[in-house]
């Protein structure tokens, strides 16, 4: 079983964040979707833990870490991730696991959201998108069209509908998905 080794407040510019820790391996960063937080990956920490040290980041305002004073951008929390690896001591690279707003590293807070299709095709690093099969407000063959334009991008429907469901009623499929890619990844890399 994995135990959670810690939890801590780490300062950025959005505010201080709560990272939970957990589990050995190559570094992961989690960042979970708006309305809830970092708990929902509760359901996939044990099998994902096995392989990666997870860092679960709640969000501005979500869970253990408090509101924002301003108005922040997805640049914002890109930067304040960082500033969370950097407070860490990661300087090796990161796998990204995140749930809807996570996967957009934020938005602005429900208000001027930017479109991510157009620079999907520029991106250098392999990517998986999950899809639930049953998501009113994301059509699950849009993400599958959007996955085939990233490079190195692959897609998986999964269980249940809305962005946080699977993570909540199948943690085992969406695990499961995650370290198939991982494993992959890993096996693509030592071939090459």
């Amino acid at each position: 079983m994995i135990s959670e080794a810690s939890s801590t407040l780490i300062h950025t510019t959005l505010g201080p964040l709560m990272v939970r820790r957990a589990g050995r391996g190559a570094p992961a960063l989690l960042w979970h979707s708006l309305f809830v937080d970092s708990r929902t990956f509760d359901g996939v920490v044990e099998e994902l833990g096995r392989q990666r040290e997870l860092f679960m980041v709640d969000g501005p305002g979500h869970g253990d870490s408090p509101g924002p004073h301003n108005r922040y951008s997805l640049e914002d929390c890109a930067t304040a991730a960082a500033q969370i690896l950097d407070a860490l001591g990661i300087s090796t690279p990161v796998d990204w696991v995140g749930n809807a707003w996570g996967g957009h590293v934020g938005i602005s807070v429900m208000l001027h959201r930017p479109d991510l299709r157009p620079v999907l095709p520029r991106l250098q690093v392999p990517t998986l998108m999950l899809a639930a099969r049953d998501d009113s407000l994301n059509d699950p063959k849009e993400a599958e069209r959007a996955a085939r334009t990233v490079p190195d991008g692959r897609f998986a429907r999964v269980s249940g509908g809305g962005h946080v469901a699977p993570l909540l009623i199948a943690p085992a499929e969406v695990a499961q998905h995650i370290l198939t890619f991982w494993s992959a990844n890993r096996n693509r890399q030592s071939a090459a």
